[in-house]
Parts: structure tokens; sequence; C-alpha cells
């Protein structure tokens, strides 16, 4: 009997090693003029807050939509970094989505936990508002597969610069995000 308590007791201190993703960065890009003007014009984030809680990380914004969008067209470049510094980045890809609005609701994407947090839900087209975004999350799941099938890609910091526009390829926003995969052990 003792012997199975023991057993018990082990196995409750067991730990786990899991994969995390972990944003470092989630801004609107930085080689745009962070000026009135253009904020008026485009959209952007404002009053942005990443809270981290143990294991787990909230993000919290607006989402201020100042140019109508009926349909989203989006360029994403992807970035391998030394840091979370843009200097240490080399360009890894560029990818051009023709449709991002039906994406935007699809379930089980590593975006589907922030997509969630936003209220009012955005949804295409795009309409002048602010979109309110109360501790939103990404998951890890869906984009630990693509990160480890890279070489040094656990070992990396990423950066995507997402840029989109209407159908008029006239920018209608541009969001600059970094993350970094994690290996960490949590006990069971």
């Amino acid at each position: 009997m003792s012997s199975l308590l023991n057993h018990l007791a082990g196995a409750k201190r067991s730990t786990v090693a899991k994969k995390m993703v972990r944003i470092e960065a989630f801004q609107d890009c930085q080689d745009r003029p962070n000026t009135e003007q253009y904020l008026k014009n485009h959209n952007h984030i404002a009053s942005l807050k990443i809270e981290r809680i143990k294991m787990d990380q909230y993000i919290s914004a607006d989402y201020v939509v100042n140019r109508p969008v009926k349909s989203i067209h989006g360029n994403i470049q992807m970035l391998k970094c030394e840091s979370k510094e843009p200097s240490t980045c080399e360009f890894i890809m560029n990818m051009k989505i023709p449709d991002i609005c039906s994406q935007l609701v699809e379930k089980g994407m590593f975006w589907t936990p922030l997509m969630d947090a936003i209220h009012p839900q955005i949804k295409c087209p795009l309409t002048k508002q602010v979109h309110h975004i109360t501790n939103g999350s990404f998951s890890s799941v869906s984009s630990t597969p693509f990160l480890t099938a890279i070489p040094g890609g656990t070992d990396s910091f990423w950066a995507i610069k997402f840029t989109y526009s209407d159908i008029d390829n006239v920018e209608a926003g541009c969001m600059y995000i970094v993350f970094k995969l994690y290996h960490v052990k949590v006990k069971q």
C-alpha cells in the first residue's frame, strides 16, 4: 500500500515538456508615420496591454478602424530574428492572401482565441468603429508544427509584418508581431 501511495505522490510531481508561443511584440508597423493624419486615415492598434499570468498570455487593446475595407487582401512578410530587435531579422518568405475575410472566422486556427476576444466581432466589410480586444490570446497548438519544421525554428524569434488593403490595393493598416516558441516544463 505504501509503495502505491509513493508512486501516486511521485506522479503528481512529474513534469512534461510543453511548447508555448509567447508574443514579444504586437504593434503597428514602426516604419509607418505615427502622425495624427496617418492614424486618422488608417486602421491601427491603440491602448495595447500584454499581460502574462504564469504560463498564459493575454492581449487587451483597441483596434481602431478608420478606413472601411470591403474585402481584406493581405501580405504577410515572415522574418527570422536573433532577438526581438528588428535589426537582427532576416527575410524568410512572403505570402499573399487574397481574401482574409473568410479566414478570420475560421475555428481551430492559432488566431481563433484572439478573434473570439474581440467585441464587436470583426467581420467583413470592416466599418468605421473601435473593436475592443479583452484578454485575447494566441493558441500555440496550430503554430507549433510549422515552427518545428523550420531549421532553427524553435531557437529563433520570429516577426510577422502583416500589411492589408482593400481590393483597390490602398493600404488600410499594418501590424508587426514578434513571437518565440519556448520549451517549458509543466508540472502535471
